[in-house]
């Protein structure tokens, strides 16, 4: 099932300029940079840009991801290493400067990420950021698949996608919008063990009355001071990831059965009317 643009797989990107067009942060854009700063921080702690090799699925064609790490002098040894796909087109690449000559990029434009043949064997960090919503299920779940081939053990990676909720719908932008559940299926089914799950945006009418007297002190100075999009995605790593807008997993390889007790079936899981008979053909 293609979007309501007619699309398969969709290219659609939130630009710089659209997140700030009216002079406001969106709450879209703001979890952009809070996603890319929550990769700076994992990087940044024990050392680790320094050895890891990266590997951004989806980079975008403004490589944000490679630009936080550049610009905030993430160097690289004789083992690091950043890699960008993208199915799109990268248009604003990171630029060798002065101050930062060891950062080493590899970047691959109009590239479908399983077809793609890989400098390396294995990456140390995967991410995989508003990618997954974009293309259809099956394609979604290969793409995990492709990712757990690629890991390293003890690697990690961070996926985040929109948690579907029927009741809502999907954005006109997006094939494949999933539930919680169904996110995490796909996860065990592709040979991954969850080890932490973070919103990153929450519509207030999802759980603030359900907030414990604690959190709902710090939530009401919040909202004194902030407009509900920075309220939205302050909040969200509080609450249960369960009630978010979006969220991202992390995950590392699993050894053991990544079966899950609870098949995802039905319209409620998906905005794709393949979801159903991709579940068949997965577990036939």
């Amino acid at each position: 099932m293609a979007n309501l643009k007619g699309k398969a797989i969709d290219t659609s990107r939130l630009s710089n300029e659209d997140g700030i067009k009216y002079i406001r942060l969106h709450r879209d854009y703001l979890a952009h940079v809070l996603r890319y700063d929550h990769v700076y921080k994992y990087l940044k702690e024990n050392n680790r840009h320094l050895y890891s090799k990266v590997l951004d699925v989806g980079c975008g064609g403004n490589t944000p991801l490679a630009k936080v790490m550049f610009h905030n002098m993430m160097k690289h040894d004789e083992h690091g290493c950043y890699v960008g796909v993208d199915y799109g087109t990268i248009g604003n690449p990171v630029h060798p400067a002065p101050g930062n000559t060891t950062f080493k990029a590899k970047l691959y434009q109009r590239t479908d990420f399983l077809d793609w043949e890989s400098p390396f064997k294995e990456y140390d960090l995967i991410t995989c950021f508003e990618v997954l919503e974009h293309v259809e299920p099956k394609h979604a779940f290969n793409m995990l698949k492709r990712m757990n081939g690629l890991l390293s053990t003890g690697g990690v990676v961070m996926v985040s996608t929109p948690i579907y909720k029927l009741s809502l719908g999907a954005a006109n932008s997006h094939v494949n919008e999933m539930s919680y559940d169904a996110v995490e299926y796909l996860f065990n089914k592709a040979g991954f063990k969850i080890t932490q799950v973070n919103g990153t945006f929450a519509s207030q009418t999802d759980y603030a009355k359900t907030l414990p007297n604690q959190d709902r002190e710090f939530f009401d100075r919040l909202c004194k001071y902030y407009d509900p999009n920075v309220v939205s995605c302050l909040m969200a790593p509080l609450v249960n990831p369960k009630q978010c807008r979006n969220a991202i997993w992390r995950a590392e390889l699993n050894e053991s059965d990544c079966s899950s007790n609870v098949m995802p079936f039905g319209a409620e899981h998906s905005s794709s009317n393949l979801w159903t008979k991709f579940m068949e053909e997965l577990n036939d």
